[in-house]
């Protein structure tokens, strides 16, 4: 089992985890872009950006960041 302290900083980083993911989420979707997260089977994850057809897998959430500057997302 998991330590109380331990707990608490696990969750508290996972919910800033969320927190940008959802936020480039909205970032995407203004630019009318389609943001998926895409779970592996080892717990590791990629992400799927998406537009009119066409989509682009990207590693982690530094390089939606930069897709979306690309792309001239707000």
């Amino acid at each position: 089992m998991i330590p109380v302290d331990n707990q608490a900083a696990i969750h508290a980083k996972i919910e800033v985890h969320d927190k940008r993911i959802a936020t480039l989420r909205a970032r995407a979707a203004r630019a009318g872009y389609s943001l998926f997260v895409i779970a592996a089977t080892d717990g590791s994850s990629s992400f799927l950006v998406q537009r009119w057809g066409h989509s682009r897998e990207l590693r982690d959430p530094a390089e939606v960041e930069a897709f979306l500057q690309q792309v001239s997302a707000p």
